[in-house]
């Protein structure tokens, strides 16, 4: 999978995956993906991740639609304000205060744990913002490709 530059996700993230909500990445229109970074739980069910990224993805689709918009792509802006905010809660938990893990990534960054309780991550993808997001017409991105779901093992 490339996104609109012709790079990979894994060309793109460069061994430290991020994304917005687990769910969207700068550079990659129409990709919805499930499970995605830091929505990895030590408690609690994925289950009530996947829910939760599933209704994110439909209030998504759904505005896209209502505009008229062919093209949904998260703003590369939205992504590193959120990621930010992310790492700062992560800061001081038992993931990152020395502990050696698979959890940690080639930059020793925890892209895999979601680093607060569940009902907040459930509140945050409640609301789809479309500000966030650059929502145009095909005809303004003739390289779109179609609404694609990923969903990450």
């Amino acid at each position: 999978m490339r996104g609109r530059e012709g790079k990979t996700l894994d060309e793109c993230w460069q061994g430290s995956p991020r994304a917005h909500l687990g769910t969207t990445v700068a550079g990659f229109p129409n990709l919805y993906m499930l499970l995605g970074p830091n929505t990895g739980l030590g408690h609690s069910s994925m289950v009530y991740m996947i829910e939760s990224q599933v209704a994110y993805v439909i209030q998504a689709l759904r505005e896209t639609r209502r505009r008229g918009a062919a093209v949904s792509e998260v703003r590369a802006d939205a992504v590193e304000g959120y990621n930010r905010a992310l790492d700062g809660r992560m800061q001081n938990t038992v993931w990152t205060t020395g502990c050696s893990s698979w959890y940690l990534d080639d930059t020793g960054r925890n892209a895999t744990l979601w680093p607060d309780w569940t009902f907040r991550f459930r509140r945050r993808a409640s609301r789809f913002d479309a500000s966030e997001y650059e929502l145009r017409s095909a005809s303004a991105s003739a390289s779109a490709a179609p609404v694609a779901v990923a969903v990450q093992a």
